[in-house]
């Protein structure tokens, strides 16, 4: 059955409060208007408003899509009793409405002495403009709506619940609209605060694979679509890029990925794959930004940067010698075998002697091959040539 409210004729105070350009409003009412009578709750109704009047604006205006707090008149409410807010969708049903969110909470007890009890959402429902915002509680008591008083009249819906309570998103309210104005005020927001970290892991070698490694995170209450930009330092080589919940772009220096349907709070990490050429220090800045058009309320979390470290090669140490060590020589050059003699930890002399071994050539060591004690002398026995016989004279 559609339940039908008394028709109000006068003006009531309303809570139409900005904040900065368009980024946050308190819209509705949180006082009853004066001369007014409040008009209780039903077990089986919800109560919305249909129509605004300028001073009491309870439909979401264009641009302001993300509701984070309610607030309701306390005045003859029951401590500790449930009541409700709720978001309403016009559905393509003429008079019909859908639930698009809803949050249940409790009054205090006993209750606020300023009568007005407010609640933040835990996680902001996502409006649209031309949505409209709704109270229900099974206990009749509690005052839903303002019947009467110095209020222009405007139309409250009474929308017939399509199931039991609680409400639950989806559910269809099916409506009748009489005069009287609604007990709520609400905040809406249409801003966005997109954060970002990031950090390299290091020490590494020239040529090994590493991760610059960022994490994005929605801070709310918009859920648009978040742009991740990685401007990585000259000298760094981009292997690959990948977003959880988004698609990444390179372009030279620069990776881009557009991070979409991330929640409220929710953070997700985007890793960027490079390898260094050469050794020394790499500054890679990283940076967010919120969809064309919504203001970010904290601009100094959308940047940050990390150091990586590349460091060179190991010298290579030769090997310490800690003996003389002679190898057969026998036929070798003389200046190789001397420059292996004194590798291997050798003094090393030379005698030359004449030998049919062609010039130059070594011939034999003072020491047979083998390991002596560290600068042990040994002598090359070099071959010059074959000697010359002297021939005589014949008279």
């Amino acid at each position: 059955m559609i339940r039908r409210l008394c028709a109000v004729t006068a003006a009531a105070v309303g809570l139409l409060v900005f904040a900065g350009a368009a980024e946050a409003a308190t819209l509705g009412i949180t006082a009853p208007p004066t001369s007014s009578v409040p008009g209780g709750c039903s077990n089986t109704v919800v109560i919305a408003q249909a129509v605004d009047n300028p001073s009491t604006p309870f439909i979401l205006p264009a641009g302001l899509e993300a509701i984070t707090q309610w607030q309701t008149y306390t005045a003859g409410d029951v401590p500790g009793s449930s009541i409700t807010f709720a978001v309403l969708q016009p559905s393509a049903t003429a008079g019909d409405y859908t639930v698009v969110g809803a949050d249940s909470e409790t009054l205090p007890n006993p209750l606020p002495a300023t009568n007005v009890a407010s609640f933040t959402l835990p996680t902001p429902i996502q409006a649209a403009p031309g949505e409209t915002v709704a109270l229900y509680s099974s206990n009749l008591s509690d005052v839903c709506y303002f019947d009467g008083g110095a209020t222009p009249s405007s139309d409250v819906l009474v929308g017939e619940l399509g199931s039991i309570p609680p409400i639950v998103g989806g559910q269809t309210v099916e409506s009748g609209a009489v005069g009287g104005v609604l007990n709520l005020g609400f905040t809406v927001s249409s801003v966005q605060d997109a954060n970002v970290t990031t950090s390299a892991t290091g020490p590494v070698g020239v040529g090994a694979l590493t991760v610059l490694g960022s994490v994005v995170t929605n801070g709310g209450p918009l859920l648009t679509p978040i742009t991740f930009i990685d401007f990585v330092p000259s000298g760094l080589q981009i292997v690959a890029a990948v977003a959880d919940n988004g698609t990444c772009q390179t372009s030279g220096q620069t990776v881009s990925c557009t991070i979409s349907g991330l929640a409220y709070g929710q953070s997700v990490p985007v890793d960027v794959l490079v390898t260094a050429a050469s050794p020394g220090s790499y500054t890679n800045t990283v940076n967010v930004a919120t969809a064309s058009g919504i203001p970010d309320p904290n601009a100094s979390n959308n940047a940050a940067s990390a150091t990586l470290t590349v460091a060179a090669p190991p010298a290579v140490t030769p090997p310490q010698v800690q003996h003389c060590v002679v190898p057969g020589l026998r036929g070798t050059p003389f200046a190789v075998a001397k420059t292996v003699l004194a590798d291997l930890g050798c003094t090393v002399t030379l005698v030359r002697k004449h030998s049919s071994v062609r010039k130059g050539l070594v011939v034999g060591t003072s020491s047979p091959a083998g390991s002596y004690p560290l600068n042990q002398a040994v002598t090359l026995f070099v071959s010059s040539g074959p000697k010359h016989r002297k021939h005589k004279k014949h008279h």
